[in-house]
Order: structure tokens, then C-alpha cells, then sequence
């Protein structure tokens, strides 16, 4: 168990590192386009791929380490009129077997697209930067989601054992 949760912490940590080294270079990219445009004059050759290709990183393992920490966004409502604490573990429950059931079909489809990518090997159109780079993200996206919604499952299933306070 102590190598599961080593492992965990490492990949935590390298998530962190891709959205930490993904956002500065986003930002940096956007704000170079900028200034050779707008007060140089000249053209950044291929700069939106660059730009695109970071935000993808950025945006999807952005989102992994959000549904790690059970922190993304949602517009439940039924969560804000629920007021019993066993009904309310009933929803998040639900909630978790449903978003776990969309990630793993969802995994299915992004994977079978990265497949078709390597196959056909397509690439940007100025700087030949293989498509593979832009979808791996996806898959990683819904494999770690996935891994993650299991663990938030079976804490949820644990929590329906605990005993009420008295």
C-alpha cells in the first residue's frame, strides 16, 4: 500500500509539473505572438500550433488533477436541496458511477482515435508536429480520470459503512 501511495504522489507531482511547464509556456507563446504583431510587425510561423499544442496539455491534465482532488466543476443541483447526509452520499455515489461510466467510454473512443492517429501519422499543416502529440493528452485525460473515479467510488462505497455520529 505504502508503494501505492509513493506512486500516486509521484504522478500527482508530474501532473503538476506538465500544468505548471504547459501554462508558462501557453502564456509565453500568446504573449510572444503578441508582441512580434503588434510592435514588431512580423508573423510567429506556426505559433498557434505551439500555442494550441500547450493549451491542450495544459487543459486536460489540468482537468485529471481536478477530478483527482474531486474538485471540477459541476451544476448539480440536487446537491444545494438534498439535506439528509445518507441521501447526499447516495448522489455523490451516483455521481461518481455515472462520471466513471462516461470517462471509461469516452477512454474507449479517445483511444481508439489516438490508434487511428498512429496509423495514419497526420500532421500539422507549418510545422509537421504529428497529431499524436495533440491527442495524447485525451487519452491520458480519461485513463487518469477514470483511475481516480474508481478511487472516489470505492470511498463513497467505504463511507456508506462508517457509523453515524451520534
Amino acid at each position: 500500500m505504502a508503494a501505492f501511495r509513493i506512486l500516486a504522489q509521484a504522478l500527482k507531482v508530474i501532473q503538476q509539473y506538465i500544468v505548471i511547464v504547459a501554462g508558462a509556456g501557453a502564456c509565453l507563446l500568446i504573449m510572444t505572438a503578441a508582441v512580434m504583431r503588434y510592435v514588431l510587425r512580423m508573423d510567429m510561423f506556426g505559433g498557434e500550433e505551439l500555442i494550441i499544442l500547450t493549451a491542450y496539455w495544459l487543459y486536460f491534465i489540468g482537468a485529471s488533477l481536478a477530478t483527482r482532488e474531486d474538485s471540477h466543476l459541476s451544476a448539480d443541483m440536487i446537491t444545494n436541496q438534498v439535506k439528509s447526509p445518507f441521501k447526499l452520499k447516495i448522489v455523490k455515489t451516483a455521481q461518481h458511477a455515472v462520471s466513471l461510466a462516461i470517462s471509461i467510454i469516452v477512454g474507449v473512443w479517445a483511444y481508439n482515435y489516438l490508434a487511428w492517429s498512429f496509423a495514419k501519422y497526420p500532421k500539422t499543416q507549418v510545422l509537421k508536429i504529428p497529431l499524436i502529440w495533440f491527442q495524447a493528452p485525451i487519452l491520458i485525460f480519461f485513463v487518469l480520470s477514470s483511475i481516480y473515479l474508481i478511487g472516489h467510488l470505492i470511498a463513497d462505497i467505504r463511507a456508506f459503512g462508517e457509523k453515524r455520529p451520534s
